[in-house]
């Protein structure tokens, strides 16, 4: 049969956890009065353990071209800025490529964040992949 076999394999999903929020350099509203080496090797450090989490979930086949990407923050506070929380996982975002994701521009992946209160500090990542168009 010839054709695109992405068209009769169901869609993926990769489920895994940061056990730990970004450190405070990795988030905008906290990052000032660093030195911006702490920020670097804070970023290299999260890109690094997603890539470890992926290859520890056993994760094969090739790169989603479109992909929602949900990030469910785990903390106990109540004050929690979303948005800046999707900016402190930036490093975390940029290790899903190439192995998880394509790329992660406007036009192949959609973000949904979250917040939970939870005794534990850590991120639910759960990556699924979208159809085609």
């Amino acid at each position: 049969m010839i054709g695109d076999w992405r068209q009769h394999m169901p869609n993926r999903t990769l489920d895994i956890t940061l056990p730990y929020l970004p450190p405070d350099v990795c988030w905008p509203n906290h990052s000032s009065g660093h030195h911006w080496g702490l920020a670097y090797q804070a970023r290299i450090q999260l890109h690094a353990n997603i890539e470890i989490l992926i290859a520890e979930h056993g994760w094969e086949g090739p790169p989603m071209n479109k992909a929602l990407i949900t990030l469910t923050f785990r903390c106990p506070s109540g004050r929690f800025d979303l948005d800046n929380a999707l900016s402190a996982m930036k490093a975390a975002i940029d290790g899903l490529k190439p192995r998880v994701i394509v790329d992660d521009n406007a036009t192949r992946v959609a973000y949904n964040i979250r917040w939970e209160r939870s005794k534990v500090e850590e991120v639910h990542i759960i990556v699924q992949e979208e159809d085609n168009d």
